[in-house]
Formats: C-alpha cells, structure tokens, sequence
C-alpha cells in the first residue's frame, strides 16, 4: 500500500539526500558530464545527447536506493538500453573517454556511494554527532589502506580521507562508506591492531605465472580481463550483424574463449571469486550456429549442439562450449554437478515431515512441500531460482515464478507486486542453488512485503524459515560477514553468524527447519 510521504520517512531521507547530492536540482544525481564540445566562445557546452545519457542513469540510480531493484539487473538494463541506441562510448569534459559500459557502471556505483554518504551524514545530524565510522574492504587501493576502518570527524573525512575528491572517499570507484559513530556509545567494528594485521595480509603478494600481486593488483588485473572480455564479446556480437567472414567470427570467439579460461584461471590462482555479471553488463551474446542460414536453428538442432557443443553443424559453424549461453543451457540440463538435488531424498519421508510443522496450518504444510517438491526437482543443476507465494490461511498458491533467468534470484516484476501488493497473508517459498541460509535481500523482502514468514529449500536438502519486521542495512550485514570469515569461519557459517549477531539488534529471526518428531 502507498505511504503518504508525510509518514514514508525513508523516502524523505533518500529525497533530502539527492536534493543535496545535485544541489536541489534533483538532476544528474551521478554527477556525470559526458557529452560535452567547446561551443564558439570557447566554453563547454553538453549536447542533448548528455541529457538522456544523464536521465537514464538518474533513472537507474531511483531503481536501485528505492529498492526496487537490484543493482546488476538496473545496471544490465540500463547499458543494454544505451548500447541499443547505438551508444558506445562516453567522452568527459576532462578528455578522458570510456566504454559505455564502464562509464555506467562507475558512475551508477559511485552516486550510490554518494547517496548513501547523504544520507548517513543527515543521520549523524540527527544524532547529534559530527563523528564517522569509514568501512574496511578488502583489494582497497593504496592510498586508501591508510585511513579504511578508522573513526574520523567531519572536517578530517575531508582532509584525511579526501572525501570531495575523485580520488578520495566516496569518489571513482570507491568502495567505502562512512556511518555515524557516537563516542562512548558505538563500538568500533575492527580495531587498530586488527587494521594493521588485515592490511598486512592484503599486501602479501601471491605469485601467478612469474609474478607477484598483491590483492588489489590481482583485482586491477581481473578487472582488465573483464573489460577486455566484454569488448570481445561486443566485437564478435558486432561481426555477427554485419555477416562478416565466418573465419574471423570464428577467431573473435577463440580469443574470447582464451580471456575467459585466462580469467578462470587467474581467479582461481588469486583466491578472488569470479564477477560474470561484470562480463555480461551489456547482455551475453547468444552463440548463432548456421551463420549461412542467418543464425536459425531448428530445436531438435539447437538440442543436439547443447548434447555435443563442439559439433560443427553442417560446416555452417560452431557453437563455442565456453560461452554464456552453453553455460546457461548446460545448467537447464542438469549439468551443473554443484547444484544437483537428491531427488530420491526429496521425495522421502524424512524430508516431507521438515514441513509437517513449518506452520499451525496443515493445508500450507502441505502445499509447501509440494512446492519445494517440484522447485527442487525442476531446478536441480541450475543456478536458477524457483519461488511460490502461499495463503497462509487457505493453503491456495496465490502466485509462482518457475521461469526465471536471473542467476540466483527472483526479481519483482510489476505482476508480481500486484498479486501480493493487498494480500497480508502471504507465506513464500524459494530455492537456493547453492544451498545457503536466506540472505538479508530475503530477510529485507519478507519485511518490505509483510509475509508472515519464509522459506528456503535447498537444493543439498536443508530447509531455513524466516521473518522479518525490520530493513537491515545490507553493508552491516557484509561487514559482519567479513569479520566472521577473518575469524576462520567458512561462508555457510559466517553467514548463520551474521544473522545471528544481527537478530540481537534487529527483529529478524532465521532457523533451520527439522523434524523433531
């Protein structure tokens, strides 16, 4: 239901934020300034081009702070919206230039930062203090390492940490943030000691092929591998509409086939997880086969090169195994060893009776498992997700979305918003592929849509239920992440501590689900 703006006081917190951020314009949130030429009088003039490069982003930047959306889907739309009208680069007042897709993504990221700094700031006024803590991130660059996790007043954010700059605080491409902090009342998340001992493992190089990198290094070269495989992927997408030889679309996607194992391999030497999503910014090229034919394919055809995906078809070309969509289709069949369910389990008793108590309402326990049931099996060697909107009184599915190609998650569509938007008897059931505890998007969703509860069925068997009447913000909760996993703690468990470290302060509640009987 709307929320008059007078008592939605999280709306007026993000609104008082961009009128500061844009000096109440309430335009050009992301402070971008593409698109300029010096007009006769030799001054820099921005052509109308600039305005909607400026609007989309402005756009983008209410989808993701309203919470509507999630930051990689905003971000895939909007440089896919721009690529398509024929946008390709972005060239700055400075002289500088970028791709398109890395404009976007900076300048999206960073006015987030910007954002949420606005809003802390009005935060700390309305607490009464002029002090902030500023968050510790692993791979920071240099410069930075010196002031991350430490307490500062206002004025020193500015002349310690740069706050203002491009290169400071809350500038290109920084990860940090800053939060109040009351001395005497809040508790610092990592002390100095601890500071020095994370930077010290931060700087540690690892070797690879010859060479040393430190962490950031090794993040400066991951993210160049990415920005040279998404320039790939647009020169084998651009080969492809202009029907070029098929010897040179052939070369093109060997060489992007060499970056991305170059990529897996890196990654893995390095320790750092992969980013696909970086890769596939601007949308993953579909792998045509039969170019003689325009790319058409029959089903039984496209099935088959899916069975066997370095078959050449006719002579009329190949489909690449190491690309996106043969990924994304080997997942649809099963293929992907982490995330197979046992299907002979699921279909026991043993785990039917996890959700014999899950609620006091038979009829939902039942409709449960049979929903967890057929998601599982459905969505076993995917990535994907499987989600399924229950009335908590009658047991009825009120919704389901089983067709979703966003990796592990479900994103809110207007039909769904509009199904469950009246209904304040809403039970819901997802599965997670990689068998992990809800996570705070979960936990922030039960809040924002008041279900009565949660749950997550697992593709390795396990089942967790939650409820929320609190909105955590997601940046405590990675911080708390990180901390546990410093402490030694694997990623499963790291996150169940989270969790419970922020159940004390916040009303959330997340359990496993067994059968006790």
């Amino acid at each position: 239901n709307q929320i008059p703006l007078a008592e939605n006081f999280a709306l007026q917190r993000m609104l008082n934020a961009v009128s500061d951020q844009t000096y109440g314009t309430l335009k050009n949130i992301t402070n971008s300034l593409g698109f300029s030429v010096r007009n006769s009088a030799g001054r820099l003039e921005f052509k109308p081009i600039a305005d909607y490069y400026q609007q989309t982003l402005d756009s983008a930047i209410f989808d993701i702070a309203s919470g509507a959306f999630d930051y990689n889907t905003v971000l895939k739309r909007a440089v896919s919206e721009m690529t398509n009208s024929g946008l390709r680069t972005v060239d700055y007042a400075s002289g500088w230039a970028n791709r398109v897709d890395v404009a976007a993504r900076r300048a999206i990221m960073t006015g987030m930062s910007q954002l949420t700094a606005k809003v802390n700031e009005n935060n700390a006024k309305a607490l009464d203090t002029e002090y902030f803590e500023v968050t510790w991130h692993g791979g920071a660059r240099p410069e930075h390492q010196s002031w991350q996790g430490k307490v500062y007043s206002r004025k020193e954010l500015e002349k310690v940490c740069g706050l203002g700059t491009v290169t400071g605080l809350c500038g290109a491409n920084c990860y940090h943030d800053y939060y109040p902090f009351i001395p005497g009342i809040s508790e610092r998340t990592y002390t100095d000691e601890q500071l020095a001992e994370m930077n010290r493992e931060e700087n540690t190089p690892v070797e690879y092929n010859g060479r040393k990198y430190t962490k950031y290094e090794a993040l400066q070269r991951q993210r160049r591998l990415e920005t040279a495989m998404r320039a790939q992927k647009q020169k084998i997408d651009l080969l492809e509409t202009g029907g070029a030889n098929e010897d040179d679309i052939l070369n093109a996607r060997c060489r992007y086939h060499g970056l991305s194992q170059e990529y897996s391999m890196f990654s893995k030497a390095m320790k750092l997880p992969q980013q696909r999503e970086r890769v596939n910014t601007g949308g993953a090229f579909v792998a045509k086969v039969g170019a003689k034919r325009n790319g058409k394919v029959s089903p039984d055809e496209r099935l088959e090169l899916l069975k066997n995906p370095l078959t050449n078809s006719g002579g009329n070309g190949i489909i690449e195994s190491g690309s996106d969509d043969v990924i994304l289709e080997n997942q649809r069949y099963g293929r992907n060893k982490a995330t197979l369910v046992n299907k002979t389990y699921i279909e026991s008793g043993e785990y039917k009776r996890k959700y014999d108590s899950a609620t006091d309402n038979q009829e939902v326990n039942k409709t449960l498992y049979e929903c967890a049931k057929n998601a599982l099996k459905h969505k076993s060697g995917t990535v994907f997700e499987d989600m399924y909107w229950i009335d908590s009184e009658t047991g009825k599915i009120v919704l389901s979305v089983t067709d979703s190609t966003d990796e592990r998650a479900i994103v809110y569509t207007d039909k769904i918003r509009n199904a469950i938007k009246n209904n304040k008897n809403i039970v819901t059931l997802h599965t997670h592929p990689s068998s992990m505890p809800p996570s705070i998007s979960d936990l922030n969703s039960c809040c924002k849509n008041k279900y009565k509860i949660g749950f997550v069925a697992c593709h390795d068997g396990k089942v967790f239920a939650y409820s929320s009447s609190t909105v955590v913000n997601e940046q405590i909760y990675n911080m708390y992440i990180q901390r546990y996993t410093k402490d030694g703690y694997d990623e499963f468990a790291a996150q169940l501590k989270a969790l419970e470290r922020l159940s004390k302060s916040f009303d959330i509640k997340v359990w496993e689900v067994n059968y006790n009987g």
